[in-house]
């Protein structure tokens, strides 16, 4: 774009209630519109890594404006929205934030939990001085049960949304930032979404969600970390990995490395 055309204004907001928002303001040539947003409807605003385009509103230079044969004004006037996308900002330091595709939005939901699971009391050994413990005492193991809820947005291909084969399974790899086995694909729901892409407007929405169990033993024989497909075995009065009949774990390891690629 030549002069006078080219950009012509910019304005940023900062808000405790909206979050940051900013505008470019660009003025053109009715006959570069299409190409203008093509090269740019994924633009970050200038300086600020957090806000990226969410609207763009195409409209008469001037309401005086020469128009053309079909009512089209010769000069456009281009406004590109920014807004925070989740699309670069940082996860908490205790979840690892996985990969994803580019020009696509990854936002975390979490819900932090967990519960005591009661130990059988044969489990329970008296300290080497003082009493035993009495009839009523009863120990318990504290499982961290956190729920997050992933949500991928802007995918243009609705094939890569297809998670039926992570549902039901748990990590074989480390994945955000939970150790093999910890981390549960208990389902993942679907969205038509829409997406700034001139030559393809309609996209899908995934939201994906996995359920932690993690089982921290600080001392003994079994000290470590466990999982879903792992149980306190009363014979041995340790936590284990257990099996099916046919050998089998209770949850089929998968990798979920590359499941937002």
């Amino acid at each position: 774009m030549t002069a006078p055309y080219g950009l012509i204004s910019q304005h940023r907001e900062y808000s405790y209630y909206g979050g940051w928002t900013a505008t470019a303001v660009y003025v053109m040539p009715s006959t570069e519109v299409t190409a203008f947003i093509l090269a740019n409807y994924l633009d970050f605003y200038i300086a600020s890594p957090y806000m990226e385009v969410v609207r763009i509103t195409d409209e008469p230079w001037m309401n005086e404006d020469v128009v053309d044969s079909s009512g089209t004004s010769y000069s456009r006037k281009i406004t590109l929205h920014f807004g925070v996308v989740y699309l670069d900002v940082p996860w908490p330091s205790s979840v690892t934030r996985p990969d994803y595709a580019l020009g696509t939005t990854l936002k975390l939901h979490t819900t932090f939990g967990g519960q005591y699971q009661p130990i059988p009391p044969c489990g329970i050994k008296p300290a080497a001085a003082g009493p035993a413990a009495g009839p009523n005492h009863q120990l318990s193991q504290y499982i961290a049960l956190n729920l997050y809820h992933v949500e991928w947005d802007r995918v243009s291909a609705a094939a890569v949304t297809d998670f039926t084969g992570y549902t039901g399974a748990v990590n074989s790899d480390t994945f955000m930032g939970c150790a093999p086995g910890q981390l549960l694909c208990a389902g993942a729901r679907q969205d038509p979404s829409f997406l700034l892409d001139p030559t393809n407007a309609v996209g899908w929405k995934t939201t994906v969600t996995f359920k932690q169990r993690k089982i921290t033993v600080a001392a003994g024989v079994d000290a470590g970390e466990y999982g879903w497909n792992d149980r306190f075995n009363e014979k041995t009065q340790k936590w284990e990995a257990v099996a099916l009949t046919n050998g089998s774990p209770l949850y089929n390891p998968v990798a979920f490395a590359g499941m937002f690629g």
